[in-house]
């Protein structure tokens, strides 16, 4: 049997009867998918699901009887196929890791864990509204509630606005220590030479920099104080 079963079927991907219960998972939530296409009967969906198998799996479905094949249903398979290789601890394993997967470093880190995790797990079992909540929980607060205000109505959706949100916000402080940067520059007037070294007065600013610390607020005799330039105290004293 071939994906002639399945048109335009990508090969799905193989089992071994070894692995980590988040590898079995995931290749058990695969074939679900590709299982959404019309069999002629069970059987050749079981026929299906066998080629996919590989060294101890290939070995333990080699083992089960022909007849016996033919007269179970998929689902009755997939009992014994699940009993074999898919318990519930491990079921229970990949779900307490979904339930507690945090936002602990950057957040692409924590979106490829959780979406391995959220794509290990059939819909059925945990509803694709419940992996949404469980993502949103795992946020670092500000983020997370920053998202949860613009209500995402899918996983996806809320780790596009998360990323974008992210972005916005390094952008935003990158911004802001520009600006600063250029405050202290002006205000302390290292960014010019002086002639003489003795001259400890504050280089003359140039038009923009006055018309930049204008902008601010920032009073351009003093460099410092919230006020205009003809109130400063330095006016009296020039």
């Amino acid at each position: 049997m071939s994906s002639q079963y399945i048109p335009n079927a990508s090969e799905p991907l193989e089992f071994s009867g070894y692995g980590e219960p988040l590898a079995i998972a995931n290749f058990l939530t695969r074939m679900d998918q590709h299982l959404q296409f019309e069999f002629s009967d069970d059987y050749d969906k079981i026929l299906y699901f066998a080629e996919c198998l590989t060294d101890g799996a290939a070995v333990w479905f080699a083992e089960l009887s022909e007849e016996s094949l033919r007269h179970s249903t998929f689902d009755d398979f997939m009992k014994q196929f699940k009993r074999r290789y898919y318990n519930e601890h491990q079921i229970d394993s990949i779900l307490t890791q979904l339930r507690y997967c945090i936002h602990r470093e950057s957040l692409e880190a924590y979106n490829n864990e959780f979406n391995a995790l959220a794509a290990a797990i059939p819909d059925t079992l945990v509803s694709p509204k419940c992996k949404l909540s469980f993502y949103l929980s795992g946020l670092r607060k500000p983020l997370q509630i920053t998202v949860k205000y613009q209500r995402p109505d899918s996983l996806k959706s809320a780790m596009i606005l998360a990323s974008n949100s992210c972005w916005e916000d390094h952008s935003v402080k990158s911004d802001d220590l520009h600006s600063q940067m250029e405050i202290d520059t002006i205000r302390t007037g290292y960014n010019r030479r002086r002639t003489d070294s003795s001259n400890t007065r504050k280089a003359r600013l140039t038009e923009e920099e006055r018309k930049f610390l204008r902008k601010l607020g920032i009073c351009f005799r003093c460099r410092d104080g919230k006020h205009m330039a003809k109130d400063c105290p330095l006016a009296s004293s020039t």
